[in-house]
């Protein structure tokens, strides 16, 4: 049966922890393509099909076509980081877009509002805490709470109908799982006892699942991926989706052990090259997949939310290289089975047969 999908209107604010090279070449990446700049080519969700007649292949949609996607100019950025420099001078800085001046100063007025709130961070991990763009709070509660303000403020703000938050912070330690990660109760009596096992993106994810607010964990963090937090994702009827994005180089070697096919190694392999001309070199090195494969987890996690689906949503390991699955299920790394349960959700979705390939329906 087809699942009631509310429609993509208004306002998609997308919420980035951690402003560094990833995420302001996404941002960059999506202003660009806002403006007519640039083309999102290896976007699934921008240039994708999808086959309506499985029997004879002949029929296609254009995958935006066949679920409603948010339009990508409604998309409006914040974020938080521990300088506070604007995006504009944070990208020339680091040189992200370097040489390409000429699109750098055509995507001024946008870039350079964009100044992100102080962040949630680790004070022992930073070196010169004078000039740190840090939030401090007796408890990791309130931090927590000063997360959600900032969460709300901003949809306020920027007149947002939707939010959804990624998580693009660095390595945080080897975090394992442990008795204050295994019930709600157990995590927030942790967050109000500092306890040292609850790292800056688990505060994080627990601001943006406790407002309901969809959360992509692009880092290789344990984050999200312990037993309180989805716990709350499914109670509070959230997405979520994860772990570490997958670069340019994760796709190439997938592709290719896996013998997919050449219309699927063109979107994820040599399209890289092309998108790297029209982009007039936006993109450097690993980070050339960064905006196609950013934009889709982010405008497909917004279409599981307004879907109702709720809690880790696996047919999104296609777009990442560690997958988040629930304990009793074994996480899938073969890209191309990842990809047929990316299509085989959108079926679901549409009430569609999904695919099986038992092709038991030719004998019947």
């Amino acid at each position: 049966m087809k699942k009631r999908i509310e429609r993509a209107k208004g306002k998609l604010g997308i919420l980035i922890a951690g402003l560094g090279t990833a995420a302001t070449t996404f941002i960059a990446g999506v202003e660009a393509i806002k403006k007519g700049l640039a083309e999102p080519l290896g976007s699934l969700t921008q240039t994708g099909n999808i086959r309506l007649d499985r029997k004879t292949g002949s029929s296609y949609s254009k995958l935006k076509d066949y679920v409603s996607f948010a339009n990508v100019k409604d998309i409006v950025f914040g974020g938080w980081d521990i300088y506070n420099d604007s995006l504009l001078a944070a990208i020339t800085k680091a040189q992200t877009v370097q040489p390409a001046l000429a699109l750098l100063q055509q995507l001024k007025p946008e870039l350079e509002t964009i100044v992100p709130m102080k962040a949630v961070a680790d004070e022992s991990a930073i070196s010169d805490l004078d000039i740190a763009h840090i939030k401090r709070a007796e408890n990791k509660f309130e931090l927590a709470k000063q997360v959600i303000y900032d969460i709300e403020n901003f949809s306020v703000a920027n007149n947002c109908t939707r939010l959804l938050i990624i998580c693009f912070l660095p390595t945080e330690g080897n975090i394992e799982v442990s008795e204050v990660h295994n019930s709600i109760e157990a995590f927030e009596e942790g967050l109000c006892d500092n306890h040292p096992a609850i790292s800056p993106s688990m505060i994080y994810a627990y601001a943006s699942l406790s407002l309901g607010v969809p959360f992509v964990n692009g880092s290789g963090n344990l984050t999200c991926d312990i037993p309180a937090l989805t716990e709350l994702a499914k109670n509070t009827n959230t997405p979520v989706a994860g772990k570490e994005f997958k670069t340019l180089e994760t796709y190439e070697k997938a592709v290719y052990s896996s013998n997919l096919s050449d219309k699927i190694r063109l979107r994820f392999g040599s399209v890289a090259g092309e998108f790297q001309k029209k982009v007039i070199s936006l993109l450097p090195g690993d980070f050339i997949s960064t905006v196609s494969v950013v934009l889709d987890a982010a405008l497909f996690i917004d279409l599981a939310k307004r879907a109702a689906m709720r809690g880790i949503q696996e047919w999104l390991s296609f777009y990442f290289t560690a997958p988040q699955a629930y304990p009793r299920l074994a996480a899938e790394f073969n890209v191309s089975k990842q990809l047929i349960n990316l299509q085989n959700a959108l079926y679901y979705l549409k009430g569609r047969d999904l695919i099986a390939h038992l092709d038991l329906d030719y004998y019947e």
